[in-house]
């Protein structure tokens, strides 16, 4: 299941920073200074990493289990 989640998130996350995505917000305008088109790259990679990093952290923590020997 863990690996059709990361399969998926990467495949979206593809998708977003794709082509015909990025010419959409290709635009010569400014978000707080910054072109358009690097904030959305910025934004997009920052959330990609967001998600990744709670979706293994969720399914590290569920996955452990005591070990005998402790």
């Amino acid at each position: 299941m863990k690996t059709k989640r990361l399969l998926f998130i990467s495949l979206l996350f593809a998708v977003l920073l794709n082509e015909p995505v990025l010419s959409i917000v290709s635009q010569p305008r400014l978000l707080a200074g910054i072109p358009l088109t690097y904030a959305y790259i910025l934004l997009v990679w920052g959330l990609m990493i967001i998600v990744l990093v709670a979706l293994l952290h969720k399914h590290h923590n569920t996955d452990d289990t005591p070990h005998a020997d402790e």
